[in-house]
């Protein structure tokens, strides 16, 4: 069974109880928000991952789409943004081919910078910190907007 749409995301008619399934399903799914106010986790390993947490949460409380069940995955996408910075850093200061006893190589912490990114792009997905995830929100907060208008004012 794949994932399911929002009710706000569906285009095609539906019955008052279809869509009154539909209304129960997206209450039952919603979960608090506690995690995006107060300090950050302590799960957090340093400053700059803290750091990264108070900005993610006050971009992400207003949106509405994160809640307490993501906070795993905020907490390892700030985890892994940290470890990314650091390798960058650490890279930037070195070398990228090391000379070995046999021959040129390439560095490690490319890799491990690299490993890092990935976990920073899968965690992000897993949070709903991705592009796609955003345009979905700002799609459905338009078609929102525009029905609070017509309602007001009528069809344009």
């Amino acid at each position: 069974m794949g994932a399911k749409k929002p009710m706000e995301l569906h285009t095609s008619h539906h019955t008052k109880a279809e869509i009154a399934v539909m209304e129960a399903e997206t209450a039952n799914a919603t979960c608090g928000r506690k995690c995006l106010s107060g300090t950050p986790p302590r799960e957090l390993i340093d400053a700059r991952a803290k750091a990264e947490w108070k900005r993610i949460a006050g971009i992400l409380e207003p949106m509405e789409i994160v809640g307490d069940l993501d906070k795993a995955a905020l907490i390892g996408y700030c985890n892994a943004f940290s470890l990314y910075r650091r390798a960058t850093e650490e890279l930037a200061a070195a070398p990228l081919i090391l000379e070995t006893e046999r021959g040129s190589v390439k560095n490690p912490l490319i890799s491990v910078q690299d490993t890092y990114a990935k976990q920073m792009r899968d965690f992000a997905m897993k949070a709903g910190l991705s592009v796609d995830t955003r345009l979905k929100y700002a799609a459905l907060k338009t078609k929102n907007d525009t029905a609070e208008l017509e309602d007001e004012f009528g069809d344009i």
